[in-house]
């Protein structure tokens, strides 16, 4: 933490004049030193500034810890190096130098809350001394908190609970949990999330929430919901899923920067912060579209971003979670064919790599739909097997399935310092505006 000084100057004084004589000057102090806003770590102070006086005697300053407890509301610092104090009043004569300048270090300052004050004793003023200059500051030496860095939790799609479409019908799948049941966890946790929205795909209708890709999908009553109940924020993933680097350039801005009259229209006006390339294809081409109306594009990556580089590059590396085949070489999961072709990611793996940034760094992560218990086979198109308490046991049939003990895992391995964020909060802190 520190030391943060407050000014408030108060500057008073009274024009004497001698009977039968010329005006005499008003006494008093100006402090030009510490200024509004001076901060330090040292718990050190130098009162400094400069007098008017006539036939000077002193410049005296004045150190008051404030106190509840005291009579006068004031503990009197009686030691400059040492910071003791008293209860009974204490005053310092300060060092005076040519130019009427005026000084005085203190040090070895407690944590707490201060004023000091200073006036000048002269001829003119008496004994009583001029009117006094009163400056309020603080001490607080405990270190500062160190930048530990953002992060994003996304997901993709909006995909709101999984489904057996393998026979050609939306199956719903009893006691997976849903989208809002992962906005639940994340505000039990004080965080929210980002979601990407195809959209041509929520239902007006909210009764009904569409189906495909072994998912059901969340309508615009459910995305008002996240939004308006839990915090979360929407960002576009296209407005027909179409595979941008096919598209001429018209049709490129269309289907991004087209979207967001859609979004915006539902209530959704952060959308322009990032913009999800369906499936992940894109060119040259089609992000000059795509950043003519937003301010970031995702690619799937690392996770990792480095603000001092997001400006120029505009591209928000997204680590994706897959599912898939197990770690655990003695079992059948670990080798058997299909099952996403992809290993299963372990949690604090996930956790290590993209929610524990470091400072000057916005990670983000992105999950898709969850499933929880056991369900079917290795060979089975829709199954998976979450019952293990060790996740390297685990196994899922498709890429976009994980266990749900291990997203929550994932969070709850968080780095405790670091704080959630979108998009839209950092593209506006980088200068981009809608």
């Amino acid at each position: 933490m520190l030391i943060r000084l407050a000014m408030s100057i108060v500057l008073a004084g009274a024009l004497l004049v001698a009977v039968g004589g010329p005006a005499q000057a008003a006494s008093g102090t100006t402090v030009t030193s510490p200024t509004s806003g001076t901060e330090s770590t040292t718990g050190s102070v130098r009162v400094a500034g400069t007098y008017t006086a006539t036939n000077l005697q002193s410049v005296k300053v004045v150190l008051c810890q404030r106190s509840t407890t005291a009579p006068s509301g004031c503990l009197w610092v009686n030691s400059r190096t040492a910071g003791t104090t008293r209860a009974t009043w204490f005053g310092f004569n300060a060092t005076v130098s040519a130019g009427n300048a005026f000084s005085l270090d203190f040090s070895g300052l407690p944590d707490g809350s201060y004023e000091f004050r200073t006036y000048v004793l002269d001829s003119t003023t008496g004994t009583n001394g001029s009117p006094r200059t009163t400056t309020p500051f603080t001490v607080d030496t405990s270190p500062p908190v160190p930048d530990a860095g953002r992060f994003s939790i996304a997901f993709g799609r909006s995909m709101w609970q999984v489904a057996d479409t393998s026979s050609g019908s939306c199956v719903f799948v009893p006691g997976t949990p849903t989208l809002e049941d992962a906005a639940r966890e994340l505000a039990a946790r004080g965080l929210y999330a980002i979601t990407g929205v195809v959209t041509n795909r929520p239902n007006a209708n909210a009764a009904v929430r569409g189906c495909g890709f072994y998912s059901t999908n969340a309508n615009w009553a459910d995305l008002a919901n996240l939004r308006d109940g839990y915090g979360w924020q929407v960002v576009s993933h296209s407005k027909n899923y179409k595979d941008m680097t096919t598209l001429t350039n018209a049709q490129q801005v269309d289907e991004s920067c087209g979207s967001l009259s859609v979004l915006g229209n539902r209530g959704h006006q952060d959308a322009w912060g990032l913009f999800n390339f369906p499936n992940d294809k894109q060119d040259a081409a089609s992000r000059t579209a795509v950043l003519s109306c937003f301010a970031f594009y995702r690619l799937y990556g690392s996770g990792i971003n480095e603000l001092a580089t997001l400006q120029s590059t505009r591209e928000l590396s997204v680590e994706t979670v897959d599912g898939g085949k197990c770690n655990n070489a003695a079992l059948a999961c670990y080798s058997a064919p299909g099952l996403g072709g992809k290993r299963y990611e372990l949690p604090s793996a996930l956790a290590t790599r993209v929610l524990q940034p470091t400072a000057g760094q916005y990670n983000l992560i992105q999950f898709y739909r969850f499933v929880d218990g056991q369900r079917g086979t290795l060979s089975d198109p829709a199954a998976w097997d979450c019952t293990s308490s060790d996740p390297r046991d685990h196994w899922v049939s498709r890429i976009e399935f994980y266990c749900w003990s291990d997203f929550l895992a994932v969070l709850d391995a968080r780095s405790p310092t670091a704080t959630v964020t979108s998009p839209a909060i950092i593209a506006r802190e980088l200068g981009f505006t809608p």
